[in-house]
């Protein structure tokens, strides 16, 4: 539908002049930046957060591409551990084997049958626990049975 003068006229009454068409169609980009560490400063009224990195209040919000500098390499991306599996850097087992990625954990646990708690869910202690018992009266109850059929002493 073709954009009447009298809806240009309600439009500009409502949200103000139109931005000319150049400012329109150019699109701005921002990036995350700290004014502390990356030293940029930001527009009046950005919406402004506590950064990690330096623990500064108010420092970290969006700034436009073209004023922001670039990360320093410590920051990049690529560097944060939850991208590459950097997290298991540097673990080893009780017994001092090196389990430092996932591949090695793997690994040493297959080799050595052992596993993560984790990997059992609530109340699995207990039923391991109640198997084993019935396990044991089981046996105890078979070999009773056995030595009653067998012993002479118990035939009637």
């Amino acid at each position: 539908m073709p954009v009447t003068t009298a809806y240009e006229d309600g439009h500009e009454r409502i949200f103000g002049p139109s931005a000319p068409v150049a400012q329109r169609t150019a699109r701005r980009v921002y990036v995350s930046r700290c004014a502390a560490c990356d030293g940029v400063t930001f527009e009046p009224g950005a919406l402004l957060f506590d950064c990690r990195r330096c623990g500064g209040k108010n420092c970290y919000g969006l700034v436009d591409t073209s004023v922001a500098p670039p990360l320093r390499e410590e920051h990049e991306a690529r560097s944060a551990p939850i991208m590459v599996d950097r997290f298991m850097e540097g673990s080893v087992a009780q017994d001092g084997t090196d389990i430092g990625s996932r591949r090695k954990r793997k690994d040493y646990l297959k080799a050595t049958g052992a596993t993560d708690a984790s990997d059992f869910g609530p109340g699995y202690g207990q039923r391991v626990r109640t198997r084993r018992e019935e396990e044991v009266s089981k046996q105890t109850r078979e070999t009773v049975a056995r030595i009653a059929w067998t012993d002479p002493r118990w035939k009637p």
